[in-house]
This record gives C-alpha cells, sequence and structure tokens, in this order.
C-alpha cells in the first residue's frame, strides 16, 4: 500500500476476546488469515491507508475481562470503534448494549460505532441477523475468505472523509492550548 505517515485517524477494534478482531486487522492490513492466530495480550497496533486513501492506526485491544479496565485508554481519542461479534457464540445483546454504553462514556459524540459481525463464513453459525437490535449498519465478515473486509474500511474511510474538516478544526484549538500552556 505504499508509503506511510503518522496515522491522522484513530480505529480501535473491541469485542469479547477470540471474537477475530485480530483476524480482521490481518486481513485488512497484510490480506492475509493465520488459522492459527495467538490471543492479543494487552493491544497491538498497526499503521495503514483506508480504500480512499487515509492515514489510520488500527488498535486491536484483548478480549479477555483482565483488559477491560484497559479499554478507556484506547477508547480516548478514537474515531471510529469497531464492535466485533462472533457469529459462532450465542449472542447476548444485553451484554452488547452495556459495552456500547462504556464506550460512548469513554469516546466523544463525534466517534462512529461500526459493527463487525466475524466469522460469517463457519458452518455452525449462531448469529444470522441483529438488524432488530442494532440500529445502525452490520458488517457481516469472514477474514479467513475477505467477505465484506473492503467494504467496512471503505465505509469507514468515507465516514472518516466526512469529518476530516471538523478534526482538523479540533486539532487546531488543541495545538494552539498546548502552545500558549509551554510558551511560559
Amino acid at each position: 500500500m505504499g508509503d506511510y505517515s503518522l496515522p491522522n485517524y484513530k480505529i480501535v477494534l473491541t469485542g469479547e476476546y477470540s471474537v477475530g478482531k485480530s483476524s480482521l486487522m490481518c486481513r485488512y492490513t497484510k490480506n492475509r488469515f493465520d488459522e492459527n492466530s495467538v490471543s492479543t495480550i494487552g493491544a497491538a497496533f498497526s499503521v495503514t491507508k483506508t480504500p480512499n486513501g487515509l492515514n489510520i492506526g488500527i488498535w486491536d485491544t484483548a478480549g479477555h475481562e483482565r483488559y477491560n479496565s484497559l479499554l478507556p485508554l484506547y477508547f480516548r481519542g478514537a474515531h471510529v470503534i469497531i464492535y466485533c461479534i462472533d457469529s459462532t457464540r450465542n449472542c447476548d445483546i444485553s451484554k452488547i448494549n452495556k459495552d456500547i454504553e462504556n464506550i460512548k462514556l469513554d469516546t466523544t459524540i463525534s466517534t462512529k460505532i461500526f459493527f463487525a459481525v466475524t466469522k460469517c463464513d463457519e458452518k455452525n453459525r449462531k448469529i444470522e441477523s441483529l438488524e432488530t437490535y442494532v440500529n445502525d449498519k452490520i458488517y457481516y465478515t469472514s477474514s479467513k475468505t475477505g467477505t465484506n473486509i473492503q467494504e467496512l474500511f471503505t465505509d469507514i474511510g468515507l465516514y472518516l472523509e466526512n469529518i476530516k474538516p471538523e478534526i482538523k478544526e479540533t486539532l487546531a484549538v488543541e495545538h494552539e492550548k498546548k502552545k500558549k500552556c509551554c510558551n511560559v
């Protein structure tokens, strides 16, 4: 994908352990799938571009409960959260709602949450449709086959492109505050 500079936008993958967050990131950033990937400890990070050429940093957070206290640190300053749900597990709508409430507490109003149902290539799928519970578009993805991964990141790129002027203004204000603070 070429030359990369520092990312202008922050994307965070979150969801329960073993839902396929790392595989989704690997499929998008390296166009690979590793059948034997291991659980993320803490978080992983990758820099890449959206299909429309925006520099993004993707944070892949660990899904184990013992790392939940770290999540607000990763959510802070995020432009996009990708909430991943494993299609091969029973879906707990009350847990999803609680997770979304917690995400909203740790992000700004302009942070957009995208929903990715993972492992949609598997035969033992337990989730067929979440549209009745979630009011946003849901991306039914497979990191193994690559299904809907490009579509997800294309839509993220379009969203980021539309908030670009707002972010530039916010960054300029934050820069001015720092400048005044440090010019003693």
